[in-house]
């Protein structure tokens, strides 16, 4: 679920990225890749957000999901600040939000940390402005931090830095309130002597679909009979609105110029995370998942009053399920779409024989499963087959425990299924390997790949990609090779197709080879405001 993205991360980690070396550009050739010094590769365990380990507890309240609020620790008999408390906040984006109502009393955190590190607070700025002051604990005089002003109708993420080479070695920060508003979603604690890395950079990137006002999301990509590349998409004026509709381009010229677009289906909900596909008998295939995104979030009800209503009117499932929908001639018309039993962004893997297998997840009561679905009949008909794998399963806490979403399953140059599987809480990919068709799945293996959601490809020479979103710093698009069918991956030669987005609301990549041998990985990316995604593609070498 990608509902956390309204209003979205602007210069997310940039001062990060500003405070480290420049990109230097060292080698190009004719890969549509060049060698770069890539710094701001900001590793996870730099960033902290336990905000719960502050004290005195006694201070703090944390927000209830089903509204209001209560005492972090109930401490009869302790007196109360009559004059306001520090608040603990879960939202979707960040594990704790800590923010303050009033003016409390000073607040100290333990970092934890031994050695020397360049502090830089992640901030949401908020109107006019967001502002606390710190200290550290052996010291007496506060620092004030501040965000770049904003506007009613322009918040977002600053990273702001406070101090550089701070020897920690058990020293504790203090927070206290200046009277302004702070919303604070993390410390990164960036250790001294940090240096970039070398990575392939992509240099041959074209724009797919773009549209003022418009926010395109979640592509897919087939090459047709006749050789046209198509390329289907979200289309809606934000990442959660009710007016996501499937659109698609086509391309003569293996990508380099994109036709205008064509609306394959708009119904009066949300549609998202189209994929298409070419089937073994030469039809055009098309899925997507419609659901009432935005009926969840008061906010966005009361803003889409008028399409609340419609759905309200026509009924909560009258437009919502996992669609399919087919056509003759190479995707001019299309076929009714009918209802299908699995779902993932990048739709099913489709057997020479023309049957499909589903990759999917499913609950049941606190677990959550990756199951593989079987469909025949040209997708009429469907079966359950196997269970790749599971976990726990608390929609609540899909950020703080290992939570499986969004598989994407593919056959690899020696003939074995792999699913590779998101995992939100720390972005790190599980891959799931069957040897025998997908009939038994061997263990989950967590690699050391970070990104979501992720895209598999055979290339002919039997070499494996996989292209995922990076929503981590900076954001963008990667891209890693196995040569191995899946079984290591060398991330010394990652590459990045994509990485100056100013918002981390990217992602989703999906990979075609061309018939030179490069590949046309096509995703969505966004420049100066939060709502101005659009469908990017880079053209490369691996």
């Amino acid at each position: 679920m990608r509902i956390n993205l309204e209003v979205d991360i602007l210069k997310r980690h940039l001062a990060i990225v500003l405070l480290l070396v420049g990109v230097c550009q060292l080698r190009a050739d004719d890969s549509g890749l060049e060698w770069r010094e890539f710094p701001s590769l900001v590793e996870s365990a730099w960033h902290q957000c336990d905000f719960r380990s502050c004290q005195p507890r006694t201070l703090m309240k944390r927000r209830l999901p089903e509204g209001g609020t209560e005492w972090l620790v109930d401490a009869p008999g302790a007196e109360r600040p009559e004059d306001g408390y520090w608040l603990l906040r879960e939202p979707a984006w960040t594990p704790w939000l800590l923010t303050a109502k009033g003016a409390p009393g000073e607040l100290t955190y333990d970092p934890k940390r031994t050695g020397v590190f360049d502090i830089v607070f992640n901030l949401r700025a908020v109107d006019p402005v967001c502002a606390f002051g710190v200290r550290l604990d052996d010291e007496s005089k506060f620092d004030i931090v501040r965000t770049s002003p904003t506007t009613r109708e322009r918040n977002f993420n600053e990273d702001v830095l406070w101090r550089r080479n701070v020897r920690l070695d058990g020293r504790k920060l203090v927070f206290k309130t200046v009277g302004e508003r702070l919303y604070l979603q993390g410390v990164t604690f960036l250790p001294q002597g940090h240096k970039p890395a070398r990575r392939r950079v992509a240099t041959d990137r074209v724009t797919v679909a773009r549209a003022a006002g418009r926010h395109h999301a979640f592509p897919g990509i087939a090459r047709l009979a006749d050789g046209t590349l198509a390329v289907v998409y979200r289309d809606g004026v934000a990442h959660v609105c009710p007016f996501g509709r499937i659109l698609m381009v086509r391309s003569k010229d293996q990508g380099r110029t994109w036709s205008k677009p064509q609306v394959l289906i708009d119904t009066p909900s949300d549609e998202r995370d189209p994929s298409i596909h070419t089937l073994p008998d030469g039809r055009v295939m098309v899925t997507f998942n419609t659901w009432n995104s935005w009926m969840s979030h008061p906010n966005l009800r009361a803003k889409y009053a008028e399409q609340t209503a419609r759905i309200e009117q026509d009924g909560l499932r009258a437009y919502t399920g996992r669609w399919m929908m087919l056509s003759n001639d190479d995707g001019q018309t299309w076929d009714k779409p009918f209802r299908v039993s699995g779902f993932a962004p990048h739709g099913p893997m489709v057997l020479d024989s023309g049957e499909f297998r589903y990759p999917s997840c499913r609950t049941r009561g606190d677990r959550r499963q990756v199951i593989i679905w079987h469909g025949s009949a040209g997708g009429r008909e469907w079966k359950v087959g196997s269970i790749v794998g599971d976990c726990f399963w608390n929609p609540k806490r899909r950020n703080a425990v290992v939570t499986y979403e969004e598989p994407f399953l593919a056959i690899v140059g020696n003939g074995d299924w792999l699913t590779a599987v998101r995992v939100p809480h720390d972005g790190y990919i599980r891959v799931v390997r069957s040897t025998d068709e997908g009939k038994t799945w061997n263990r989950a293996d967590k690699l050391s790949v970070r990104g979501f959601p992720q895209h598999l490809l055979t290339l002919r020479d039997k070499r494996l990609l996989m292209v995922y979103g990076y929503r981590y710093v900076p954001f963008g698009i990667r891209a890693v090779v196995s040569l191995d069918h899946g079984t290591t991956w060398n991330l010394d030669d990652e590459m990045v197709l994509a990485f100056d987005a100013p918002f981390s609301d990217v992602g989703y990549p999906v990979s075609v080879e061309l018939d030179d041998g490069r590949v046309l990985t096509v995703y969505y990316t966004n420049a100066d405001k939060p709502e101005a995604c659009f469908i990017q593609a880079a053209i490369y070498r691996p």
